[in-house]
């Protein structure tokens, strides 16, 4: 599993193997859907950079807009 915190939700799913169950979650509150992948960033993943990643292994990666503080998501 690569390191995908940091990098734009655009860069992260190029990063992961074709065929890779990703699931995006907005780490706000408000339910929103990443439409503009460029715009969103990486704050956390599940599973952690390193560990063993296979083809039925889903990953979860909380996303928030890139002006925003992975810290204190906006509410």
């Amino acid at each position: 599993m690569p390191k995908l915190v940091g990098r734009s939700l655009k860069d992260a799913r190029a990063a992961l193997p074709s065929g890779t169950n990703i699931e995006v979650q907005d780490l706000s509150s408000q339910g929103r859907t990443a439409a503009d992948e460029s715009g969103w960033r990486v704050c956390f993943q599940s599973p952690a950079a390193s560990t063993p990643l296979d083809n039925s292994t889903p990953v979860t990666v909380k996303v928030l807009k890139f002006e925003e503080n992975c810290l204190q998501p906006p509410s």
